[in-house]
């Protein structure tokens, strides 16, 4: 009896590629303050990954955060800016972009895509106009679409 045996080596099984991901922000509002920061914890904040769409709800979306505490409200979501600094630069291709812009069941189902881009999320921060209290229990969220290089080891 004949057996076939198909030998790959490593350099024929995998092929580096482009793959997509997405992660939801949580930032919980603790303070009435005029600006958050971005949680330190986040999984895009890989060396090689490169945002390439940013989307923000409302509690008209989505009533409740993973954490369970209620999200920003509609008319609360007017009165947030977002900017993003990126890495290589240094500089802010996107500066207070209002929330409103961001979201996508808002703007026919259509993302904010931008060109890829490296963020550090450690020096981008969102901003709140002066009028609007946000008070303590809220949490704001922003869905983060990034790609990164899948490369075999």
């Amino acid at each position: 009896m004949w057996r076939l045996f198909l030998i790959q080596t490593k350099s024929n099984m995998c092929n580096s590629q482009l793959l997509n991901f997405s992660e939801l922000v949580e930032i919980q509002v603790n303070a009435s303050a005029s600006k958050y920061n971005f949680p330190q914890n986040l999984d895009i904040v890989e060396k090689d990954a490169e945002v390439i769409a940013i989307e923000t709800y409302s509690a008209d979306e989505i009533p409740l955060a993973p954490s369970g505490r209620p999200v920003v409200s509609a008319t609360e979501v007017k009165a947030l800016f977002l900017s993003l600094r990126g890495k290589k630069l240094g500089n802010f291709p996107m500066r207070k972009t209002p929330f409103i812009d961001l979201i996508a069941a808002k703007n026919n189902g259509q993302k904010e895509f931008i060109e890829p881009l490296q963020v550090d999320f450690s020096q981008s921060e969102i901003d709140v106009a002066q009028t609007v209290a946000l008070g303590t229990t809220k949490s704001i969220l922003v869905r983060v679409i990034y790609r990164k290089t899948n490369v075999c080891k």
